[in-house]
Order: structure tokens, then C-alpha cells, then sequence
């Protein structure tokens, strides 16, 4: 029998909940050059929505 993966159940995908740091989210976006550029209304945008307690998990993701 073989076993599976820590939090595989049945072959079904597996979702963890992170806290980024600003750190964290600078180290992301260094490993990929391909990302969208980095468009500071919208980063202010969601930082206003964090403070203020609108940033919910909902289960999308990022």
C-alpha cells in the first residue's frame, strides 16, 4: 500500500492559509520575473482593506 503524502486525503488537493509578511512577498515576487508589474494604488489598495478588516478569507486565492 502505498502511503500518501502529510495532508493528502484520497488524492484530493490540499490548501494551507499563510500569513505574508511584506518580507516574505518581497522574496515571491524576486523569484519571478514574470509577474505583473507591481502597481502601488493597488497594493495601497489591499493594505487599506487589510488594516480596515476587509480582507476576508474566503477561500480564493491569491
Amino acid at each position: 500500500m502505498m502511503e500518501q503524502p502529510k495532508g493528502e486525503i484520497a488524492g484530493f488537493p490540499t490548501v494551507e492559509a499563510v500569513d505574508v509578511t511584506p518580507e516574505l512577498a518581497e522574496t515571491w515576487l524576486a523569484r519571478n520575473p514574470n509577474n505583473r508589474n507591481l502597481r502601488k494604488a493597488v497594493v495601497d489598495s489591499y493594505a487599506r482593506d487589510m488594516q480596515a478588516g476587509r480582507w476576508a478569507l474566503n477561500g480564493g486565492t491569491l
